[in-house]
């Protein structure tokens, strides 16, 4: 208040010099300057003291999720419940997608670019332009769809790193992860080149004939030019090819002459492992199946003896032990028992499916054990694919549809970055059980009375956003109810944003929880960490060690996960290098700033996770420890803060 302030020394005495220091609704920093003079000399310092507000910006959050031909009524509780009477409401958002799975087509357009030159990624850019193809016969007004997403620059070709970045805790350049989202908008500006038919099929002309050049005399691929002849990579081609032809794309002479010659080359694979088998007394494994799932597609390419016998070796394996493999393989053993006209069986493999299966209103149909392990065949997506093709198979649709409300889900907070993940999940959700189209209705959505207008609706997804400022927020928006025509779920988020004094802040979380406690680190007699949780009667001094402890739940698998803290006043980190770091299960980079501290984890599993980072008392007084902030930049609905706590640090 007072620019300059005199004051006279006492050379006996220490003192204490107060400043009166007001802070307005725009806090700024102020600049102190200290000038010592005495007689016709003097000296100065000037510092920059900065003041932090006691109010911070909360978002919170609550997804809606309505399954097809259903009407759903929410209750926005973290709003109704807020008793606060110093909240200062900012601004209330809605987004709702009324066919999201749309969304996992802008996933195919990296596949098709040539940045990889191995045998198994020229096969799955083939595989990406057929299942562009069948989408475009199955969409005959794509084209209107794919010109108004270009014409209206439509969030649908944006990253969704870089949408709704006034919902998010951090601007998307503040994090590791800004050339990712440079990187998935260039891939999906291209989405409209891709579902071009006459690309399609000249692109698909270059692929087939590079299929055939590389093509070994024994009818091998090898995994890239100059390397010797994979079996596991033909395989893979030779399946995949034949899913195409099952799916309806027509193979022509050239090609059923590669499958035919790469067959002869498998079938000899198979007799030679059948005898290592043998030899060994050792179990056919997941090559076993894979063969005869590949060959499930061909019945008529005949066998010879010798091959039947191994073909006959592995069948008779699996009916025996089928219990025993992993869910993804079990799934490839019922689709390949049904075609061989096994049914009993591959019904007794259905119904352990249906036995293990996890039922739920929001995620559909899983499996608890469908988790990521190090091969390609034991990854979540590709493995939920599988199951989605056997129930195809078993002709059980309504479990289709359930099946696939998984990998919707799952594609909402999680970038699709492998060649199997993208083809196999696309493949599931367009050409098995109902068919997506781009032209059905929208969700009809009421917020209190107020019916919301669908006017300006993204093509094909029907994604659609409102927002209000605090003035036009009322307390009956908190009210929702969405209307369903289809039959396929649909998703979408409301957030409320609000200044509130740190203190007041209470915890809140939308499927993404975070809690933090405050631990004072002292030694026990054998000289080990002893850890005692700081409370109101805690006595904290200057130069006391203290440890911050997060808390994380999550109920689903998210990617590109921000954590903030604001570092509790009075304290200094100890950690002041950034760097990657490990705890509990779980890899993040680790950010020091001015006033926070900042973790990015790029993958987080479903689960719970804790963690620490230390700290130093350094000053004394009575400081607010602020609150932690955990939020998928992905899909920023999912949010969840801690409750804003105190503490004194005492001389």
């Amino acid at each position: 208040k007072n620019p300059v302030q005199d004051f006279v020394a006492d050379p006996e005495a220490t003192q204490t010099i107060h400043f009166d220091i007001e802070v307005g609704e725009y806090v700024k920093p102020v600049t102190i300057k200290i000038v010592a003079v005495s007689g016709d000399k003097s000296d100065g310092e000037q510092h920059i003291l900065p003041i932090l507000t006691d109010k911070q910006l909360v978002t919170e959050s609550m997804t809606l999720s309505v399954r097809g031909g259903q009407t759903k009524q929410f209750e926005f509780k973290e709003w109704k419940d807020n008793k606060s009477t110093s909240a200062v409401n900012h601004s209330f958002t809605l987004e709702y997608t009324s066919n999201p799975a749309w969304y996992a087509v802008t996933s195919l357009p990296w596949l098709t670019e040539d940045k990889c030159k191995s045998y198994d990624y020229l096969y799955s850019r083939l595989f990406a332009n057929s299942i562009s193809g069948l989408i475009i016969a199955n969409n005959p007004n794509i084209d209107k769809m794919l010109t108004q997403w270009k014409k209206d620059n439509a969030e649908a070709l944006i990253s969704p790193l870089q949408k709704n970045q006034e919902l998010k805790s951090l601007i998307l350049d503040a994090t590791p992860w800004a050339l990712d989202a440079k990187d998935e908008n260039e891939q999906m500006a291209k989405l409209s080149e891709l579902l071009d038919q006459n690309r399609i099929s000249a692109e698909n002309d270059k692929i087939l004939s590079k299929l055939e050049k590389g093509q070994l005399f024994n009818g091998a691929w090898p995994w890239f030019d100059g390397m010797r002849e994979s079996a596991g990579i033909t395989q893979y081609i030779v399946t995949g090819l034949g899913r195409m032809r099952q799916m309806g794309v027509n193979l022509d002479r050239r090609t059923m002459r590669m499958i035919e010659k790469a067959i002869s080359f498998l079938d000899k694979e198979a007799v030679d492992y059948h005898k290592e088998c043998l030899k060994w007394k050792t179990d056919p494994g997941f090559y076993g199946i894979q063969f005869m799932y590949m060959r499930t597609f061909f019945s008529e390419n005949k066998m010879d003896k010798k091959t039947k016998e191994a073909y006959d070796f592995f069948y008779s394996f699996a009916k025996k032990n089928w219990t025993k493999f992993s869910l993804h393989n079990q799934a490839l053993l019922c689709s390949t028992f049904q075609r061989a006209g096994d049914k009993d069986l591959a019904q007794k493999i259905m119904k352990s499916f249906n036995e293990r299966a996890i039922h739920s209103e929001e995620f559909g149909m899983y499996f608890k054990e469908n988790v990521n392990g190090i091969y390609w065949h034991e990854q979540n997506i590709e493995t939920q694919a599988a199951v989605i093709e056997a129930y195809q198979e078993m002709k059980m649709l309504d479990e289709v549809e359930e099946l696939k409300i998984w990998l919707i889900k799952n594609r909402q907070a999680n970038r699709w970055k492998t060649v199997s993940a993208t083809t196999e999940a696309v493949y599931s959700m367009f050409l098995c059980g109902n068919k997506i189209q781009s032209d059905e209705p929208l969700c009809t959505i009421t917020l209190g009375n107020q019916a919301i207008s669908n006017d300006g609706a993204e093509a094909g997804t029907g994604h659609i956003k409102h927002q209000w400022n605090g003035k036009e927020m009322d307390i009956s928006m908190a009210d929702i109810k969405v209307e369903n025509p289809n039959n396929h779920i649909s998703y979408g988020a409301v957030y409320r944003q609000y200044f509130e004094k740190l203190d007041n802040i209470k915890s809140a979380a939308n499927k993404l929880k975070i809690e933090k406690q405050i631990f004072l680190v002292t030694k026990d007699a054998h000289g080990n960490d002893q850890l005692t949780e700081i409370k109101d009667k805690t006595k904290v001094h200057p130069g006391d060690k203290v440890k911050v402890r997060f808390v994380i739940r999550t109920d689903r698998d998210l990617e590109y996960v921000h954590l903030m803290d604001m570092r509790p006043a009075g304290m200094e980190p100890l950690n002041v290098l950034s760097q990657t770091k490990y705890q509990d299960g779980m890899f993040y980079y680790e950010s020091t700033k001015d006033a926070s501290e900042n973790f990015f984890i790029e993958h987080l599993n479903k689960g719970t996770y804790v963690f620490e980072y230390p700290l130093v008392a350094v000053h004394s007084g009575n400081f607010s420890a602020g609150i932690a902030t955990i939020q998928c930049m992905y899909a920023p609905e999912f949010v969840g803060h801690s409750e804003g706590m105190r503490f004194s640090i005492s001389e």
